[in-house]
């Protein structure tokens, strides 16, 4: 039966929850310890994933950017707030200059932290 109370509270209890985005290389990190964990090769885990193989390569890819601006984007966390990085933004900075890489990374994130 359909009550229309009930129905509304159930759309406002999912728009109080704050919308939160996933660290693009966080899930990259995530993919890759599931490879290596599980043996799989990218086909095998796009079929886990049910996603394509392209995907995975996309994903993957960005793990290809230097070590210390990988670890300063991974250092945000996961489930992000807001849209501080983007896999979109990510992408064509794989295999530029490690000094603009880390502009870029600077621009959205501040000055890296010395632990990373």
């Amino acid at each position: 039966m359909f009550d229309g109370f009930t129905e509304h509270a159930r759309v406002n209890r999912r728009s109080e929850r704050p919308k939160q985005y996933r660290n693009p290389l966080v899930v990259a990190q995530e993919w890759h310890a599931l490879m290596a964990d599980g043996g799989l090769n990218q086909a095998d885990l796009a079929h886990e994933l049910k996603v394509s193989r392209a995907r995975v390569t996309q994903v993957m890819k960005l793990l290809d950017l230097d070590p210390k601006v990988v670890a300063t984007i991974v250092a945000l966390g996961d489930r992000l707030s807001r849209r501080v990085i983007t896999e979109r933004a990510l992408r064509p900075m794989v295999g530029t200059p490690v000094d603009q890489q880390t502009a870029h990374v600077i621009s959205w994130c501040g000055e890296p932290k010395p632990a990373c």
